[in-house]
């Protein structure tokens, strides 16, 4: 099912507009004054089917009012993949202006403004349709070994003898309330991964969990301090092998050489077993896994919330573990990796260019990483958000993760959204995952400010 909501953004939607003439010739002289541009879908939703045609309209002002001058080009896109055409529109026959157009197949097309002939300022308007977006399917296949795959590596990582170790933080370290601790968590071929444990210091508990995993970045280096709950313990979670409670210009220094000859996201490709992201997978699998069994855990309540990496993990570790209760993966990351707008961080793209033989080689790796495929294997409630105007994680490749979840699910759109989580989502998204609480653990309280 999908959500409707959208944001008050979207109040700017002009009717009775025509689509102009095409590359006209651009007025001379006039220039535009403090100008803005607008786009909006007929729709508040932004959603069709693929029999209807969506109608985009454009406006360009000047000084507050409809500019009368300038030729303005607009490009409509596969999801800001597969150029559909790109045109101009002379704003002296017509403004504001509207393009009509549809998609053949479920997926998502944008508009975007491209420029204007007379201004020397940068702006950027887009908006974006999705047609059938619950038939929005995976681009690569899923590897015949997926399970085998992980499986074994699974079995390897369990063997690890003492894999988990807990070291308690100084009390000045985090928000007062807590007691903290370092987890190191060792990993296959001799991999590490850390993360933060924070335990409520007011009673001996037992506790509801939340498990995060941090954003694209160096990660961090302090206990996360957004879910501060007398009743939840909080598991947050790194994927690099570098200790966050070194100083912090050395864990900077370290993160600096990690990634000094390519970033992180890209390190070890196209090699399935020497790709970044399997270490902090095993590594966070197996602090799940520690804090499942931690003696103030209640055994039932395991929840995880995150976003676009983090969201990524969110879905790898509801694939690997059955434990949680409820997930959240806001915008999330590492979805349909061989599709054509694939998510962050785009592999076999940004490994392979057009060298045919390394796009094959990462396509086949890819897949292994793909949080869609790790989806289908998600049992319990999961909840997503999705921006239409995501550059960073398409919307195309996020729902063909959400499509492919088997269990539960919901998503909450923004059409007008990119790449982020709007403090209404992030509300929304609080309040549905403590659905996986028992009515005693839940709190029905903003946790969230503009």
């Amino acid at each position: 099912m999908v959500n409707k909501m959208t944001s008050s953004l979207l109040c700017f939607i002009l009717s009775s507009v025509a689509l102009v003439a095409q590359n006209a010739p651009a007025p001379a002289g006039k220039k535009l004054v403090s100008p803005k541009i607008s786009i909006a879908s007929d729709r508040v939703s932004a959603l069709y089917t693929c029999r209807d045609k969506a109608v985009f309209t454009v406006a360009v002002m000047s000084e507050d009012k409809l500019a009368d001058a300038g030729i303005c080009t607009i490009r409509l896109s596969k999801d800001g993949g597969e150029l559909i055409s790109e045109n101009k529109y002379d704003l002296a026959v017509k403004n504001p202006f509207s393009i009509e157009a549809g998609l053949d197949h479920p997926g998502f097309m944008r508009c975007d403004f491209v420029g204007l002939d007379n201004i020397s300022c940068t702006l950027s308007a887009r908006a974006t349709a999705g047609f059938d977006v619950e038939k929005i399917t995976m681009g690569f296949p899923e590897p015949a070994d997926f399970d085998q795959y992980w499986s074994d590596l699974l079995k390897r990582q369990a063997a690890i003898e003492d894999a988990v170790t807990c070291e308690p933080l100084s009390d000045s370290v985090g928000k007062p309330g807590y007691k903290y601790f370092k987890l190191t968590v060792k990993t296959v071929d001799d991999g590490r991964v850390y993360g933060f444990l924070g335990v409520p210091a007011e009673n001996p508990g037992p506790f509801a969990a939340i498990v995060l995993v941090c954003g694209a970045g160096s990660g961090y280096d302090i206990p996360d301090p957004t879910f501060i709950r007398p009743d939840m313990m909080t598991l947050s979670l790194n994927i690099h092998p570098i200790d966050p409670t070194l100083p912090k210009a050395e864990f900077q220094k370290k993160y600096k050489e990690m990634t000094a000859v390519k970033p992180y996201w890209l390190l070890g490709a196209p090699d399935r077993d020497k790709f970044h992201f399997r270490n902090g997978i095993l590594g966070s699998h197996a602090a799940v896994e520690y804090l499942s069994r931690h003696p103030q855990f209640n055994k039932k309540d395991l929840l995880y919330l995150s976003a676009s990496q983090g969201g990524a993990f969110g879905l790898f570790l509801g694939g690997l573990n059955q434990k949680f209760s409820a997930i959240a993966a806001s915008v999330p990351a590492l979805c349909d990796n061989g599709g054509l707008s694939p998510g962050w961080p785009d592999l076999v793209g940004n490994v392979a260019g057009n060298d045919e033989k390394l796009r094959r080689e990462c396509l086949d790796m890819s897949a292994y990483f793909d949080a869609a495929n790790f989806a289908k294997r998600i049992k319990c409630p999961v909840i997503f958000t999705v921006g239409f105007n995501d550059s960073t994680c398409s919307p195309g490749s996020v729902y063909a993760a959400f499509n492919a979840v088997r269990s539960t699910k919901y998503i909450m759109t923004g059409p007008m959204d990119g790449h982020a989580t709007p403090w209404e989502h992030l509300n929304g998204i609080w309040q549905w995952v403590q659905n996986g609480l028992d009515e005693k653990n839940r709190a029905y309280r903003t946790y969230y400010k503009y």
